[in-house]
């Protein structure tokens, strides 16, 4: 029984902590830096740029490798048949014999019309360029992230504003539903109102479906997974409608140029073009480089005398008085042994050192074509430069401009609510009075709503554009 209780309980209190888990995922509201942290973590293109900037490091640390000598060794091993010179002797042999060679090989560039350095120094400014990329891409998402963001805060109060007005629509049919009761208006003044409820229900589902798509949206760019529930965090927004009044286009313009990575990405890759100048006139200058090799051999046929000696009777045959005559003579003949592995080793080591000067005479154009082609890629990579500058400073000018616009367009719609909320609030006045009929009442309510869904959107629309000018102004993308 108690362990049935203690399983029961277990059970229980898994399936509580389950549903408190649950019920906290849900209600995780997620702010502004938080999703531009996770499509910064999930952003497929900032993996791509991160392994460019990779890339270039490694280049750059191989570039650097190439100041010091390089060091290789090398092992042989052969079987030779026939008439062979052995390596141990360099004489010629008509045996079947095993040699082993070993050597030690180094050599360093002394001088190569300082290619070298200008590899090095090309390299450098690539990965500076490449962790520009990084920064104009950081910049990017956060803009495009801050945008969908922007979106789902202006749905989600679109949607307050319709849900208000259909409250209001519902409570003036209920009012004329009195007013018909007790003989103060006829049955059809109803039917305006009816179709104003109508008309607010379906803005009402209208802007629940644009909800929808700015959530979904949001959701693409930090790539969260459709399973995890999702709602933001929505701040306070007020717009400074002066902020940026005092600023001129030109100081705009300078701001801009000063705070955009992808611009200080192309000028530091014109250094790249012309550091690759001077690599390809190395090709015009002398090459020294010194080297030195350690080398030693093995033959399995490398014999020495070991000491000792056989006697043999030689014959031989000489003419006495014109009569041969054989006289023998006893000759000691050295024995020979082989040399042991190690001491072949010792005894054939042999070493040099060395210099090697190659001059340049004709290279078939190589060199001067060489020389050219970088000169085309600085030209190239300069007119990039104006062009994105061109290009920033035309989007400010038009980003300016719209900021302007969005700022008279909000003053404007404010203008033009206040005025309609007026005419809106009189004619309900009058309407809750019996004097004024559905039909105009309806009337007076959609100009009242259009001016304050036109406010709305003029306010988003110059946050919106103020938020660019921060852009490109280097400012932190923030929304309160």
């Amino acid at each position: 029984m108690n362990f049935l209780y203690r399983r029961l309980s277990g059970y229980i209190l898994i399936v509580i902590l389950s549903m408190t888990l649950n019920v906290a995922t849900a209600q995780k509201k997620w702010s502004l830096m938080e999703c531009v942290q996770m499509a910064l973590d999930n952003n497929l293109q900032m993996v791509a740029v991160e392994n460019n900037l990779e890339l270039a490091e490694i280049n750059l640390r191989q570039s650097q490798h190439a100041r010091y000598p390089s060091l290789s060794g090398s092992v042989n091993l052969n079987n030779s048949f026939g008439r062979t010179v052995d390596p141990t002797t360099n004489s010629f042999i008509n045996q079947s014999f095993l040699s082993n060679g070993l050597s030690l090989n180094s050599g360093v560039l002394l001088f190569n019309g300082f290619r070298i350095n200008n590899t090095i120094s090309q390299s450098r400014l690539n990965a500076l360029a490449s962790k520009k990329d990084i920064n104009q891409l950081e910049r990017d998402i956060t803009l495009n992230v801050a945008t969908a963001f922007l979106n789902v805060i202006f749905a989600k109060e679109n949607i307050t504003i319709n849900e208000n007005q259909l409250e209001q629509s519902i409570a003036q049919r209920e009012l004329m539903q009195k007013m018909i009761r007790v003989g103060n208006s006829p049955e059809n003044a109803i039917f305006d109102l009816d179709a104003q409820v109508a008309q607010n229900e379906q803005n009402l589902v209208t802007a629940r479906n644009n909800l929808e798509l700015a959530n979904l949206t949001l959701r693409q760019l930090i790539r969260l997974d459709p399973a995890i529930p999702f709602d933001i965090q929505v701040p306070d927004i007020e717009v400074d409608k002066d902020l940026y009044t005092l600023l001129s286009i030109e100081e705009l313009t300078e701001n801009a140029f000063r705070n955009q990575p992808s611009l200080e990405a192309s000028k530091l890759r014109i250094n790249v073009a012309e550091k690759g100048e001077k690599i390809a006139e190395a090709g015009f200058y002398p090459t020294l480089s010194a080297g030195g090799s350690l080398i030693t051999n093995f033959s399995n046929r490398f014999q020495q005398p070991s000491g000792n000696y056989f006697d043999t009777l030689i014959k031989q045959e000489i003419i006495f008085n014109g009569q041969p005559v054989f006289i023998e003579s006893k000759q000691q003949i050295p024995i020979f042994e082989s040399i042991p592995y190690f001491n072949q080793l010792n005894n054939n080591f042999s070493y040099g050192v060395g210099l090697n000067l190659s001059i340049p005479i004709y290279s078939n154009y190589s060199v001067r074509a060489a020389k050219s082609r970088a000169v085309v890629a600085t030209n190239n990579a300069k007119n990039n430069y104006e062009i994105l500058k061109d290009n920033i400073k035309v989007t400010v000018a038009q980003s300016y401009a719209e900021a302007k616009a969005a700022k008279s367009r909000f003053e404007a719609a404010e203008k033009t609510f206040q005025a309609q909320s007026n005419v809106y609030n009189n004619a309900l006045k009058r309407f809750e009075t019996g004097n004024l009929n559905s039909y105009d009442l309806v009337r007076f309510k959609t100009l009242y709503e259009t001016a304050q869904t036109n406010v709305l959107i003029a306010k988003y629309d110059l946050f919106f554009r103020y938020k660019v000018l921060d852009f490109y102004l280097g400012k932190p993308i923030v929304i309160n």
